[in-house]
């Protein structure tokens, strides 16, 4: 049951892509507004997992409650066919406001097997409702049945919406091209297939390019970032990313969601870099179960009094890492206090004693560093004095 839990965890960048898309549907296409009553629904997804050749690697249903009052959202899933398939939810924080947490339960998890019976003992505290590692089947809770005026969607751009990062490969919203079809539902022209492709190129790690296999721990997690742009081969000197068609839409309390959908997607850009391919390796079939009035959305009273706390908010201060510390009374400090600090103060220190941060590695730390940046000049000079010296001729 581990194992399950941590492929379906690690799987969540592969699958992002529907986060993306779904929300094109809300987001451009009708004007939604939050219902005036809390209200749930339930979707069913079958979701194939293929090989380049296309014979089907894992096959699995999975069941999605979405609950929605005026001030908080949750969303949980399981699969009633197959137990490697770890239950989870994804929730606004019960402890403030403009905090999201997506939970998880002990190994093996307790409750009956029903949505909204499980326990979660481990939690991923995050300060965005989007995160390129969240679940597929909370994305696709988020944006086909929570509207995007809802509270926890403040401050986010329909740009943001649109193209948060994750399945789009390490392109910015600005990069990703989006191509859509639309056809009449009642009064309003609707999105029927949504299609994202890539700029020219694609991103590969600066240092997959580069001599670096005696870099030090701590420098290559400072560095993980680090991308360089690589032109496709051509033409098309695009790829397309993935596509969603949308069967039928329905109209409920002025909300317009999609009752039936399905989704393919592409190869990773970089296996297509020198011939495209239209090779599917995901595919996905949605569709709408029920919609009700009334809500449970308070993922408290499923919270343990003892909770494990993945803390993704301070990350930037923490070469990328999270922050993992215990929490009692189903709590964690907020941003600033005098505890939060404690903790990120905590976590520096065990990064420094783990990859060697500081003291005796200081100096090679930063030769490597100096290298490194070299590197990365190295072209554009040779080009800036071959420019001048031909100019000179």
């Amino acid at each position: 049951m581990k194992n399950g839990c941590e492929h379906k965890r690690n799987r969540c960048q592969e699958l992002i892509t529907l986060f993306v898309l779904l929300q094109c549907i809300t987001a451009s296409g009708a004007d939604v507004q939050m219902s005036t009553a809390p209200y749930t629904v339930e979707f069913t997804v079958q979701s194939r997992y293929l090989n380049p050749a296309g014979h089907i690697l894992q096959d699995e249903q999975v069941e999605v409650r979405v609950s929605v009052d005026s001030n908080q959202v949750m969303i949980q899933s399981r699969s009633p066919t197959n137990e490697n398939v770890c239950p989870l939810a994804w929730a606004t924080s019960p402890v403030r406001a403009q905090e999201w947490i997506t939970a998880y339960p002990p190994i093996p998890p307790d409750g009956t097997h029903g949505l909204g019976s499980y326990e979660f003992d481990t939690v991923i505290v995050e300060k965005s409702p989007y995160s390129s590692g969240s679940d597929l089947l909370v994305r696709l809770g988020q944006f086909l049945y929570i509207p995007t005026n809802h509270t926890t969607f403040r401050g986010c751009s329909e740009r943001d919406i649109w193209c948060n990062a994750g399945e789009s490969f390490g392109y910015t919203p600005t990069e990703v091209t989006f191509r859509t079809r639309r056809q009449p539902f009642g009064s309003r022209n609707l999105p029927v297939q949504i299609a994202a492709y890539t700029p020219k190129y694609y991103y590969e790690p600066a240092a997959s390019r580069m001599p670096f296999a005696g870099l030090p721990l701590n420098l290559s997690k400072s560095l993980a970032n680090a991308m360089v742009k690589v032109p496709f081969a051509g033409p098309p000197f695009e790829r397309k990313l993935w596509v969603l068609s949308i069967q039928q839409y329905t109209n409920w309390n002025g909300l317009l969601l999609a009752t039936s959908f399905s989704y393919e997607r592409y190869q990773d850009p970089p296996l297509r870099a020198k011939v495209d391919s239209d090779t599917v390796v995901v595919s996905v079939e949605g569709a709408l179960v029920s919609i009700r009035r009334g809500a449970m959305a308070d993922i408290n009273p499923q919270l343990r009094p003892h909770l494990t706390v993945l803390d993704l908010r301070p990350q930037g201060e923490l070469y990328g890492q999270p922050a993992r510390y215990q929490a009692e009374n189903g709590k964690w400090p907020a941003v600033g206090t005098q505890e939060y600090r404690e903790i990120v103060r905590a976590s520096k220190a065990e990064l420094a004693r783990q990859y060697g941060l500081g003291g005796s590695h200081l100096h090679t730390n930063l030769a490597f560093l100096a290298a490194f940046l070299l590197l990365l000049i190295a072209p554009a000079v040779w080009i800036s004095i071959r420019k001048k010296h031909e100019g000179s001729l």
